[in-house]
Order: C-alpha cells, then sequence, then structure tokens
C-alpha cells in the first residue's frame, strides 16, 4: 500500500510539462507613468490606448471639468 507522501507527490513528467508553458506566456513590456490633461472627450481614445498598452496615467480633468455640462 503506497504512503501518503507517494499518493500526492507529482510526477517528473507533470513537472517537466508545466515547465514549457511558464515560458511561452508573453513577457510585459515597460509600464510608463503619464500624466495627461482631458480636454475634450475626444482625449478618451487616447487615454485607452495608453491603458491598454500596459501604461499608467495621471488624468487631469479640470480643463474637462470648467467647461459646461452642454458642452461636454
Amino acid at each position: 500500500m503506497p504512503g501518503l507522501g507517494e499518493l500526492f507527490r507529482k510526477h517528473k513528467k507533470e513537472e517537466k510539462e508545466k515547465t514549457p508553458k511558464a515560458e511561452a506566456e508573453e513577457k510585459p513590456g515597460k509600464t510608463f507613468l503619464k500624466a495627461m490633461p482631458l480636454r475634450d472627450l475626444s482625449d478618451l481614445d487616447v487615454v485607452k490606448r495608453e491603458v491598454r498598452s500596459g501604461n499608467i496615467l495621471i488624468l487631469r480633468i479640470t480643463p474637462l471639468a470648467n467647461k459646461s455640462v452642454d458642452d461636454v
């Protein structure tokens, strides 16, 4: 009858299979911290693109907040 150590021990074949999967993952690119003013709603496209590329943005919304609500 096998001991508990033998039941729960990983087989070497399973360990070898997991190693290439970890290497196959994409390495993340550089992450930049950027500050930019949000002047118009059209600036949101730039914001989306920067965030999707992995960057961190600090948005200054004062220029947009100073506009009239009807303009926005």
